[in-house]
């Protein structure tokens, strides 16, 4: 694969058009290196799960410029899972790009090419009745986020249709979430790891995460690492609008799992999330439908290219 080109996916309106800038920073970057550069800039949704099934086999690494979104994309078409990834963050939250602390400026990163580590990451699959699964390295959940994302996501596409561009910051979350926290519905959320029930609940918020950082804000307990070949698992009762601020506050300041309610699980392969009415659910910040669902982790790990210095190894 040494002679097999840098396949550079970027998306063009990814943080507000940054990732065009980065992209060609970064190729120009790679070929000063000696190497082999190719760009291919995705133009519709499903467009990098499209390049990721074409260049797979073919590319020395992949590697995506834009946020967690885009990512996830180009994980959607992978099929054998041995061509590297890599990513310089140009997104909204760039969560996973935080949590490996990959670096920013395009020559720090294209030098990872040649001289990074790897680290194998777990990949989640969210399986729903008669849709197509969608893959994830970081997280997924029922409840309160979700629901945030869905009226950010109804926002956007009333902008879009009014002729704007839709681009999202994370002031774009303010309204949506003030509104989701006046309409905190009952707890129906129930819970199965690996096929065996949580005690507890009903719940009014699950999250089933690979990462400890949510939404590059709030910290979600240690010990939560992204390829331990564990799902964990955080339920939360969510029925009031100061047990939400409670949370909020004790993710910011790093103490959610003393909060009293909370309970911490873990999971080998399977978590199945229930309700009695439809919860909307939200995979890595873009809507996914509503309950029920199934978060399945694949036996299949994604090498990831990340800072030597890290020490991060195949575990």
């Amino acid at each position: 694969m040494e002679d097999s080109p840098v396949v550079i996916v970027h998306n063009p309106v990814a943080g507000s058009g940054k990732a065009a800038r980065l992209a060609g920073e970064l190729g120009s970057a790679l070929e000063e290196q000696g190497l082999a550069v190719l760009h291919h800039p995705t133009a519709r949704a499903g467009d990098g799960t499209r390049i990721a099934r074409e260049w797979e086999e073919k590319a020395r690494v992949l590697f995506v410029v834009g946020g967690d979104g885009t990512i996830r994309e180009v994980l959607q078409g992978l099929t054998r899972f041995q061509t590297p990834l890599a990513t310089l963050p140009a997104g909204t939250s760039n969560v996973l790009a935080m949590e490996l602390d990959l670096p920013g400026d395009p020559r720090r990163a294209a030098r990872l090419v040649r001289e990074g580590g790897l680290t194998h990451l777990d990949v989640m699959e969210l399986r729903r009745p008669d849709r197509e699964p969608k893959r994830s390295l970081l997280f997924t959940s029922a409840g309160f986020d979700a629901q945030v994302v869905r009226l950010v996501a109804q926002r956007r596409r009333k902008a879009i249709e009014a002729g704007g561009k839709g681009n999202i910051t994370k002031l774009s979350y303010v309204i949506p979430a003030l509104q989701a926290w006046m309409r905190i519905p009952e707890p129906s959320l129930r819970v199965y790891l690996d096929g065996a029930p949580l005690p507890g609940g009903p719940w009014g918020w699950i999250l089933v995460t690979n990462i400890a950082s949510f939404g590059g804000l709030f910290h979600l307990g240690p010990g939560i690492r992204p390829g331990d070949g564990i799902l964990d698992v955080i339920a939360l009762p969510a029925a009031t609008r100061v047990q939400i601020l409670r949370y909020g506050l004790a993710g910011f300041f790093r103490v959610l799992p003393r909060v009293k309610g909370l309970v911490r699980a873990k999971a080998r392969s399977r978590v199945r999330i229930e309700s009695r009415e439809k919860v909307p659910v939200q995979i890595d910040g873009d809507e996914a439908g509503f309950t029920p669902l199934a978060v399945e982790r694949l036996k299949e790990r994604v090498p990831f290219l990340v800072p030597k210095r890290e020490k991060r190894g195949k575990s």
